[in-house]
């Protein structure tokens, strides 16, 4: 988890620096000045703000955990103990709300707190039956089980076809394919499945069937299977054979 500390008292944000780097949080970058915060946190991308309330520039804590996008998580870490002070910053739902001094076993656990809560946000937002998440490098891209046209299977990689581009992944074909037949997805060849919703035309003369721009080859194994798929298909409004 990546942790911006927003301090303004420059032995204390080491402080709460050290502090962090002892719990295995990597400090995302530090501040005390209210201009900079929000630039920050689009630099570095934080997964959370430790925000001091009271801080040099023309805003306080709360002002700046009021601008914050993105529903960023904010643990406030202050010395302001007023009930009116308290009440502004609960307007801002932050997750904690921490005076100082910090005691170290109450902050872990605050923060620990937030690291399940987006686990938990994360799972959910994965946990979908009509989507692929495809790793390419260090992303993760969220791919639409409908916008697929074929899959190609190619040594230990596989390629999507979308509309306008193709993805290149790890994934075993094993795995995608199991997924994919029963979302109106068809083996044609050893090589490809394809997405029936996208076919074009099917040119049984050269043994080659098109998904959108795609032209796909079929197999003699797998052209008997096609043609009773696409009579049974609903979409179908007349029968091939």
């Amino acid at each position: 988890m990546k942790v911006l500390i927003v301090e303004d008292d420059a032995i204390y944000a080491s402080a709460l620096g050290a502090m962090m780097e002892e719990m295995n949080f990597q400090v995302s970058g530090t501040t005390g000045d209210s201009s900079e915060v929000l630039r920050l946190i689009k630099a570095t991308r934080p997964d959370l703000v430790l925000m001091d309330i009271c801080i040099g520039g023309n805003q306080d804590g709360v002002e700046l955990a009021e601008q914050i996008e993105d529903k960023l998580p904010v643990i406030f870490i202050t010395s302001m103990q007023e009930d009116a002070t308290f009440e502004r910053a609960k307007k801002t739902q932050p997750f904690a709300y921490v005076t100082k001094p910090v005691d170290r076993l109450a902050l872990q656990r605050a923060i620990q707190l937030v690291e399940y809560q987006q686990s938990q946000n994360k799972a959910s937002k994965w946990a979908d039956e009509d989507a692929l998440y495809i790793k390419t490098g260090y992303q993760i891209q969220k791919v639409m089980i409908s916008s697929v046209y074929y899959v190609q299977v190619n040594q230990k990689h596989i390629t999507l076809g979308l509309q306008d581009k193709q993805i290149d992944a790890k994934i075993a074909f094993k795995d995608i394919n199991e997924r994919l037949v029963s979302k109106n997805f068809i083996k044609v060849h050893q090589s490809f499945i394809i997405n029936m919703q996208k076919i074009e035309n099917v040119d049984l003369d050269h043994n080659l069937i098109q998904v959108g721009t795609y032209e796909i080859p079929i197999s003699r194994r797998n052209k008997k299977k096609l043609l009773t798929a696409l009579n049974n298909f609903p979409s179908s409004e007349n029968n091939i054979l």
